[in-house]
């Protein structure tokens, strides 16, 4: 859930991997939990879903061929200019994921958060 956290408050992020870093009990989980769920709570701007997104690209970026590469700064430029809702840059990504085999990308919830069939990132 590390992008979807870091598309809401990249402070809540830090303070949530000190957490699991220090282990825990009881004690931690219901922090944890608390502090998951003000992260949650902030909305997930245009301007942090694009510097989420420019962080998922550094993953694969050395990989893509140059017309990709260039693909997916334009979607992300469109999107940050709100040209495109957040699904396009985010279908992209998910389809160099699977291209590039990259199993950590792949279990990221951001990328795919909800049922397709939901659409409810269509119009963000």
């Amino acid at each position: 859930h590390k992008f979807l956290i870091m598309a809401h408050s990249q402070k809540h992020l830090r303070i949530l991997g000190a957490l699991v870093a220090g282990g825990g009990g009881r004690a931690v989980r219901e922090e944890y939990f608390r502090t998951l769920m003000e992260a949650l709570a902030l909305e997930a701007t245009v301007r942090k879903n694009v510097k989420v997104l420019h962080h998922i690209s550094g993953y694969f970026m050395k990989q893509l061929a140059a017309g990709e590469k260039k693909e997916l700064r334009e979607v992300i430029g469109q999107y940050n200019r709100g040209l495109v809702p957040l699904i396009v840059p985010l279908v992209l990504m998910g389809h160099y994921a699977k291209k590039y085999d990259d199993p950590y990308l792949r279990t990221q919830v951001y990328l795919a958060p909800h049922p397709a069939e939901l659409m409810l990132r269509n119009h963000v």
